[in-house]
Formats: C-alpha cells, sequence, structure tokens
C-alpha cells in the first residue's frame, strides 16, 4: 500500500539516537513526510536534531521551553494541517524507539484504509512488561471503561493514527501533558467516533526509564480527566438532593418531590446542555448537543425518561421500605438510598447525557 501521503508525527523530548534509529527506518519503509517536534530539549541533544535536519523527509519544530507532550502533539497536528494538505492523516509515534517502524507501518496502513475513525497500536500485556507500566496501564483500562463507557485495549498507547478530518477539533481538546492523550480518547467517545486497534509488538527499553512520565503528578492529571464525569454526576445528584428537600418541605409528598427533584433539572441538561456548558455549572464542555429535529433525539429523549421514571420508582420504593421499618426521616432515607443508587444514575448520564450514543 503507498504510504506517502500519510504523516509521522514524533514529539521529543531530550531524545537519544534511537530518535535517529526511528526516523531512518520509517524512511527506509517510504515515508516522505516525518514532523519531528523538539519539546524544549536540553542542549546535549541538539546533535540530534541537527542530524534529523539533513534528512530530506523530515522537519523539525522547535518549542524553546519543554511544554509537554499534549503541547508538543497539539503543535505538531498544527504544522500538519497547515503545511501538509496532501496527507490523508498523521500517525504520532513515540521518540525513544519503543514503536518499530514495522508498527507504525501497520498503523498508518490501517489509517489509509479506513481514515472514518481513530487508529491505535494497541500493545499485549505480557510478563515482559514491568510492572509499573502493567498496573497502570490495567487500572487505565478499568477506569477508562467504568468512567467512559468504552473499552480500549491499551489506553497508554502514544501511535495513533489520526484522519485529517479530525486534526481541527483535536487542536482544541484540553491538555498539555500526558492527559492530552486520554482527553483525545474521551473526545472520541462525546463525539461517537470509533476507534480502530491493531495488534502492535511490545517494546519497553531498559525498563521504560527512558520515559518523562511521572508516575505520580502525570498520573493524577490523568485520572482527573476521567474522574471529573463523576464529580459532574456528584453535582447533578446534590442538585437533585436540594431540590428534593425543597419540594419535600412544601408538599410533603414523597413520590412527587422525587419526580420534581429528578425530572427538573434532567429536562434542563437534556434539551438546553448549551445551557449547562456555557455556565459551567455542571457539565463544563463534553456534552453532545444534539439535533432536536432527529427523529433518533426523540426516541432517546423517551428511553431516557423512561430509565428515569424507573429510577423515581425505584427511590420511592426503597425510601419507603426504609423509612416504615427504620423511622428515619425523608431526608437521611433520600440521601442514603440514592447513595446505593449513584452508579446506575450514572450510568444513566454517562450513556445519554455525556456520551449520547449513535443512532
Amino acid at each position: 500500500m503507498d504510504i506517502k501521503n500519510i504523516t509521522i508525527l514524533i514529539p521529543a523530548y531530550n531524545p537519544d539516537d534511537n530518535l535517529c534509529k526511528v526516523v531512518g527506518g520509517l524512511v527506509r519503509l517510504g515515508f516522505m513526510d516525518i514532523i519531528v517536534v523538539d519539546d524544549g530539549s536540553k542542549v546535549e541533544c541538539k546533535p540530534v536534531f541537527e542530524e534529523l535536519q539533513k534528512v530530506s523527509q523530515c522537519r523539525v519544530v522547535y518549542h524553546d521551553v519543554n511544554l509537554g507532550k499534549g503541547r508538543a502533539i497539539k503543535t505538531g497536528l498544527n504544522e500538519f494541517y497547515a503545511n501538509s494538505p496532501e496527507s490523508v492523516g498523521v500517525v504520532t509515534a513515540d521518540a525513544d524507539g519503543q514503536h518499530r517502524a514495522e508498527d507504525i507501518l501497520k498503523v498508518a496502513e490501517a489509517l489509509k484504509k479506513d481514515s472514518s475513525h481513530l487508529v491505535m497500536g494497541s500493545r499485549g500485556l505480557n510478563k515482559d512488561v514491568p510492572f509499573r507500566s502493567l498496573f497502570g496501564n490495567l487500572l487505565t483500562r478499568f477506569v477508562f471503561a467504568a468512567v467512559v463507557g468504552r473499552r480500549i485495549g491499551d489506553t497508554q498507547s502514544g501511535l495513533r493514527g489520526v484522519p485529517r478530518w479530525m486534526v481541527p477539533e483535536l487542536l482544541h481538546v484540553a491538555g498539555e501533558r500526558y492527559e492530552y492523550e486520554i482527553n483525545m480518547l474521551i473526545f472520541t467517545r462525546s463525539k461517537r467516533i470509533d476507534i480502530h486497534e491493531v495488534p502492535i509488538e511490545t517494546i519497553y527499553i531498559e525498563d521504560n526509564r527512558s520515559s518523562h512520565f511521572h508516575p505520580l503528578f502525570d498520573s493524577m492529571k490523568v485520572y482527573s480527566q476521567l474522574l471529573r464525569f463523576v464529580f459532574v454526576s456528584f453535582r447533578v445528584a446534590l442538585f437533585d438532593f436540594l431540590l428534593f428537600l425543597l419540594c419535600f418541605a412544601l408538599t410533603s409528598h414523597i413520590l412527587a418531590s422525587l419526580f420534581a427533584a429528578r425530572f427538573i433539572p434532567s429536562t434542563l441538561i437534556y434539551f438546553n446542555k448549551s445551557f449547562w456548558r456555557s455556565r459551567n455549572l455542571f457539565t463544563k464542555r463534553f456534552l453532545v448537543v444534539e439535533d432536536k429535529t432527529n427523529h433518533k433525539f426523540w426516541m432517546r429523549f423517551l428511553v431516557y425518561y423512561a430509565a428515569i421514571t424507573v429510577m423515581v420508582f425505584l427511590s420511592w420504593l426503597s425510601m419507603k421500605l426504609i423509612m416504615g421499618r427504620m423511622g428515619w426521616g425523608a431526608a437521611v432515607t433520600k440521601g442514603v438510598v440514592e447513595t446505593f443508587l449513584f452508579s446506575l444514575n450514572y450510568i444513566l448520564h454517562r450513556e445519554f447525557v455525556f456520551f449520547g450514543r449513535k443512532g
């Protein structure tokens, strides 16, 4: 397959000679457009970039200071979009030699074959993987699936094929360091973009010591991007609880108060997501705003409210049972019941509000 109109993007920070070997291998495979972003590397690395500048198929873009991997990727994407008009897409790869040129080619060919989705090189997690990398990947994969509702075999892979049409929106995705890569995956879920995984070889050089990923601080940033959805759902639940207390104080009717507390905020969120997003009250920038003239919107609306109705009656029956047996007040009982039902409520919001299903 002709891959001349596929661009390769390599963000690099303090690289060694492995970067030159990676670029050389790509040139031998026939790649004609390679972008390397020097993310403020130290002076000692200058010879590496000077050597790359001699390669006609390669161009080097510089950051004067280290801005982070996410910013380096966005700088490279911007360079690609502005100056590689003939390329159908760009493949991002790491600079340390942990992505074989042959695997980069596999991702490029998959992108060339079908540029309707994001392509990811997915590493197998075997006994040769360093423990911190194995644990981190398994944990992130589990959290991502639970929070975002999409299973990905290797959420931490930096080998990705990005179609050209996706680049302008990816330039606006938040994140300056490693959290940008997880935000990219969240973006595909919110925009209902499929991910095609291509199996690649697992390579960790010297126990992955060359990685600039900080286990504590960078992990905190990555997980904060995922857990923000849980925090949003918690704030919605808090609003629901306060509204229930107000309605119950006015009516002394549990079922009516439950319906009011659940349906009022749900209607505002579902029908006017831009309202909540613009005011940054609950949902920030990741809601899917849908065309209300589309009949599929109204089908999803009916399913959404049917699910809410079931949840309200489940809450009501649980509250009646607990209040009858324990003698607790409505406020305490409501708090206990909603704590146990939080996961179900979160899944409901995840599937219909945070990431509306396609079709």
